[in-house]
């Protein structure tokens, strides 16, 4: 429930060491659980797999994104490392591995050899989306 703070005295699940060590710390974990809440959410961006990911997302290289094939995506282990988009302000949103078999799906249905752009929507807790649907555009 978002806004309501739950005393940890109240889980069973604490011990009595870990309640005394986390005395006063309420405001970080009522934090904490905020920033994991999921909503759903629409991506656009580049489509890349995580094999060949790294280096893209790491020197945020959006030419280099827009030259990665169809053909690559494809690959055995392309496929088995997953996907994610490289959105154009450089961030990497992975593509849960059910969602990645959609993509799988989307990338043998499209004609497009590289600049592979779609916009997925989905669910979004932190930096990954639990797709519920993907278009290549």
């Amino acid at each position: 429930m978002i806004g309501r703070c739950v005393s940890i005295s109240t889980v069973p699940a604490f011990s009595d060491k870990l309640k005394q060590e986390a005395k006063g710390n309420e405001e970080v974990l009522a934090l904490t659980a905020i920033g994991t809440l999921a909503y759903a959410a629409e991506v656009q961006g580049i489509l890349l797999d995580k094999a060949c990911s790294p280096k893209i997302v790491q020197s945020n290289d959006q030419a280099a994104a827009k030259k990665h094939t169809r053909d690559c995506a494809l690959m055995d282990e392309c496929v088995k490392a997953g996907y994610g988009v490289l959105t154009p302000d450089g961030k990497f949103i992975n593509i849960d591995p059910a969602g990645s078999a959609k993509v799988v799906e989307a990338l043998k249905a499209s004609k497009k050899d590289s600049d592979i752009r779609v916009k997925v929507t989905g669910e979004l807790k932190g930096e990954v989306i639990k797709l519920t649907a993907i278009k290549i555009q």
